[in-house]
């Protein structure tokens, strides 16, 4: 496709890339299945790698082997492998802002996971089209304090799910998608950002925190 190379099951991809694109044509090539979890996904190569994305059991670092970066601190390009990553739930060491990802190489083949998946692509479609909401929106907001206390639930238990303040609001449909109308302003998503953290802390003495890199506060 001209979009990415693979090899002996090394996938080699600009970070520029939609990793739901590739997953896709992964998938319809009958080249890999592996990625199948990724598929609408809507972020890049790169920002997937910056936050460890995942899906269905699935992180980017149970494939990740390595990336070329620009260090914008040197301007110089340089390699950064799994090791040096320091990958964890929803963070790496290029969410620190001093790289961008320029490319980056994942092996395909048996990979590790949080738990084992068997969902067929129809599954996971029908769940991305009834479970999570469209429009203008920043996908999943806050990480998932803990398996009993995933982030929807306890902004659910404020009553802060499809609550509005400003122009934003958090969906009726998944409370841990932060929405806009198409008009909120920076403050808007700020304001209601700051409120669940204040009404969960206050309820459950539980500190949510962004899975989103937050640029301006």
């Amino acid at each position: 496709s001209g979009k990415f190379k693979l090899e002996n099951n090394i996938l080699q991809v600009s970070g520029f890339e939609k990793i739901s694109h590739i997953a896709e044509i992964l998938y319809d090539k009958d080249l890999s299945n592996t990625w199948m979890r990724f598929i609408g996904l809507p972020w890049t190569i790169a920002w997937a790698v910056v936050g460890n994305a995942g899906c269905f059991g699935l992180e980017i670092q149970h494939t990740f082997l390595k990336a070329e970066v620009l260090d914008l601190d040197s301007l110089t390009t340089k390699i950064i492998t799994k090791d040096q990553a320091n990958f964890s739930y929803r963070n790496s060491i290029f969410k620190n802002g001093k790289y961008t990802v320029l490319q980056a190489w994942f092996v395909l083949s048996s990979p590790e996971e949080k738990y084992s998946f068997n969902w067929t692509i129809q599954d996971i479609v029908n769940f991305r089209k009834n479970k999570q909401p469209r429009g203008y929106c920043c996908w999943s907001f806050f990480k998932n304090p803990s398996k009993e206390y995933p982030a929807w639930k306890l902004i659910e238990s404020v009553w802060l799910k499809g609550y509005k303040l400003g122009w934003a609001y958090f969906s009726d449909q998944h409370a841990n998608f932060l929405m806009s109308d198409g008009t909120a302003t920076y403050k808007d998503l700020i304001n209601l950002k700051n409120l669940a953290q204040q009404k969960v802390k206050e309820k459950h003495g539980i500190q949510l925190v962004p899975e989103v890199n937050i640029v301006r506060s």
